[in-house]
């Protein structure tokens, strides 16, 4: 689909976006103050308003395009841990972060000795969080990730992170949290049987991944945590929904 360049009005299949982090020459001479807009304008007229070159500008463009991309993949995993963790407070679990990888990243990067890495790697790969049920002194490693998918009848998720998973930490739970419908599916790392998931390519990223059907190849939160109750547990996920889409809606 072609889309009109917002300064000289052709026609192109792609456009360059100018936004708050640039200032447009023409409009800060004419008004003196700061462009506070967001234009989509061809290459042309992006070098003539930036006095750019067309590599850097490019180069510019896609760089933001990957921070955004990052930004908004850091949110919904953020997202995904603080729901999950209020998910399992309510129902009497006790939640305390484990993660070290955030801790040790710029170690980890250092370490290049292949028969001295894998602890390290371990502990880049440890889970997110550590649940305590107190009564009957049970302690359980979860791993929180985040699932972008429209249809919770198939999501994909990499092969060679389920197995890594599987194989460092067998006895934590995997609890897939999914958006935009705020569900959640929970298996133990070393039930999941992986010869069982077909692998597919990804709609989502155009990568080979693992295709499950969460409700049958993970199963609900419940079934391993067993404080929770699902009628309780369905009318908390609404709220906690209504909640973050009215954050998200909140003025600017």
């Amino acid at each position: 689909m072609e889309h009109p360049c917002e300064r000289c009005g052709r026609r192109f299949d792609s456009l360059i976006t100018i936004d708050y982090a640039h200032s447009s020459v023409q409009y800060t001479e004419i008004m003196g103050a700061p462009y506070t807009g967001t234009d989509h304008l061809c290459l042309e007229c992006a070098r003539t308003v930036l006095d750019m070159s067309s590599k850097d500008i490019v180069s510019d463009d896609r760089k933001q395009t990957r921070d955004a991309e990052y930004m908004a993949a850091t949110l919904r995993s953020r997202i995904a841990l603080s729901v999950v963790s209020t998910v399992l407070e309510v129902f009497g679990y006790e939640v305390y972060p484990y993660t070290m990888e955030n801790q040790l990243g710029a170690v980890l990067r250092q370490v290049r000795q292949k028969d001295t890495a894998a602890p390290f790697r371990k502990l880049g790969g440890s889970p997110d969080l550590f649940v305590l049920d107190r009564e009957p002194g049970e302690g359980r490693f979860v791993e929180v990730l985040d699932a972008e998918v429209p249809d919770e009848s198939r999501i994909w998720l990499s092969h060679f992170w389920l197995s890594s998973l599987r194989e460092r930490w067998p006895e934590s739970v995997l609890v897939v949290f999914c958006t935009p419908s705020m569900n959640i599916f929970a298996k133990t790392a070393g039930d999941l049987h992986l010869e069982a998931f077909p692998v597919e390519v990804s709609p989502l990223t155009g990568r080979f991944h693992c295709a499950l059907d969460p409700r049958r190849d993970l199963g609900p939160p419940e079934a391993v945590f067993k404080r929770i109750d699902p009628r309780r547990h369905y009318i908390l996920t609404k709220r906690l929904r209504a909640a973050v889409l009215r954050s998200a809606s909140l003025p600017r």
